[in-house]
């Protein structure tokens, strides 16, 4: 699920002890930031190097197509998406209701709870995320990306409209 989180693991040894795809371990730390950029801009990097290779590089057409699926499955029901994650949000969990205020609303901060795991539009979180869907449907769109591809980059294009509606 591992989209990024600040840093990468170069040692051996210890990148054995996080959840990297490549012969990490599978229930290490694995946390997907969305927060400064960090998983969209490494996608949006993927995206274009899978598109100059001629989408013929299996492995990262597929790490391409395994990052888009886990952000869709990262997005909320309102069309949103958390600053950051460690597994994915169950829609049944965050029902689309009508904006309201409370009619007692408390004036004292109630303290971070799990802030990084709410709807966020800290450091243009959101934009970044639905830039980096309308790159995917405009990259992987393309008929040489190929049929499944083509469908994700469809799917994208949709979760981009619902975050922005």
């Amino acid at each position: 699920m591992s989209g990024g989180h600040y840093t990468i693991e170069f040692d051996e040894k210890s990148r054995k002890k996080k959840a990297y795809r490549d012969g990490g371990k599978p229930d290490g730390r694995n946390t997907t930031a969305l927060d400064d950029d960090a998983t969209q801009a490494a996608l949006r990097f993927l995206l274009r190097m899978d598109q100059t290779l001629g989408f013929k590089d299996e492995k990262i057409h597929e790490c391409v197509s395994y990052a888009l699926e886990c952000l869709l499955k990262a997005q909320y029901p309102n069309g949103a998406w958390p600053q950051g994650y460690a597994q994915f949000p169950d829609p049944a969990k965050f029902p689309v209701k009508k904006a309201a205020y409370p009619e007692t609303w408390s004036r004292t901060y109630p303290g971070h709870q799990n802030y990084w795991q709410r709807c966020t539009l800290n450091d243009s979180a959101l934009p970044g995320i639905i830039g980096a869907m309308l790159d995917a449907e405009r990259i992987w769109g393309d008929p040489k990306a190929g049929e499944k591809a083509n469908a994700l980059a469809r799917k994208c294009r949709a979760a981009a409209e619902k975050a922005a509606a």
